[in-house]
């Protein structure tokens, strides 16, 4: 996670120096989970020598994973692959519920 960050750190600075387009510097703030901006501290080498990041980062798994996260992705994938399967299960549990 140390590597990530100082990576987006470094990003930052080259987007704010014109040598990142903005396009790819937001898909990368996007894959890390994280934003920065050229007066941050990701992207302050010197700042970053005084302090551990990983120390001062919080990461939210719940809202992360759960909430429009990947397992919402992962579920609708899986629900999708499976669909006329589950459809077909979902039948034979109501038959079986009904039958009972």
């Amino acid at each position: 996670m140390d590597k990530v960050m100082l990576m987006l750190g470094e990003s930052s600075q080259r987007r704010h120096d014109g040598r990142l387009p903005a396009a790819k510097f937001e898909e990368l703030q996007q894959a890390c989970g994280m934003r920065c901006n050229a007066n941050g501290l990701l992207a302050s080498s010197r700042l970053r020598s005084h302090c551990s990041l990983l120390g001062i980062v919080t990461f939210d798994w719940v809202h992360t994973l759960l909430q429009d996260g990947v397992f919402v992705l992962e579920a609708s994938l899986v629900v999708k692959a499976c669909g006329d399967h589950m459809e077909a299960m979902w039948r034979q549990v109501a038959q079986a519920a009904q039958a009972s």
